[in-house]
């Protein structure tokens, strides 16, 4: 069962995915040194068939404006429940080793939101847990994260999960802001009791 707890954690969660957009691009030398790769774009490289989105250093501004945003939502609406917090890593972290930009930018966050209980997720991600064309991650690469953040509300471990792969590649927003040429994705969904039994209410229908 959904309670506003966990939905309210859950956007903490999944709206952190715009990480990469509370940094300013970063003066990182040129990344063919990096890499032994070619540059496909001035904002991209390729590091290991992955396409990489260069980011920088954290803007406070943009990072004090969420935490405002965040800490109005909890006051208005959330008051009486807990809040968990957590920050997707974006791949350039992984690509490029830089985790000290990550580890700054997370324990500015939790400094800012000292109501929240913070869940570390870092340590269970890699390159290959992200799509190669998109800058997200793929469902069936962070079960264990999902657990991590399950056990740590205190919610009950999930039921066996089904996986259901999509014949069709998948190419993801990359190809409209840069060349990736042939790299492609395959795209896995997951599966199982609770999810199944689910249903969302749209403004036309119930699915």
């Amino acid at each position: 069962k959904l309670t506003f707890n966990k939905i309210f954690a859950l956007l903490l969660v999944f709206v952190f995915a715009f990480a990469v957009t509370a940094c300013s691009k970063d003066n990182t030398p040129p990344l063919t040194e990096q890499t032994k790769e070619p540059v496909v774009a001035d904002e991209f490289y390729i590091s290991d068939g992955y396409v990489i989105e260069k980011t920088g250093k954290m803007n406070p501004d943009m990072a004090d404006h969420a935490i405002t945003v965040f800490d109005f939502v909890r006051e208005t609406y959330f008051s009486d429940n807990k809040v968990y917090f957590a920050m997707i890593p974006d791949k350039h972290s992984f690509a490029s080793g830089d985790k000290a930009s990550y580890d700054e930018f997370f324990s500015y966050m939790t400094d800012g939101m000292p109501y929240a209980t913070a869940v570390e997720i870092y340590d269970l991600l890699e390159l290959s847990d992200y799509y190669k064309t998109d800058p997200h991650w793929k469902q069936e690469c962070i079960t264990d994260v999902a657990q991590r953040i399950n056990s740590t509300m205190g919610s009950k471990s999930f039921s066996d999960i089904g996986l259901t792969t999509i014949e069709k590649p998948y190419v993801g927003v990359y190809k409209d802001r840069t060349d990736i040429g042939d790299i492609t994705d395959t795209m896995v969904y997951l599966s199982n009791d609770e999810i199944n039994a689910l249903t969302v209410e749209g403004a036309n229908a119930v699915y």
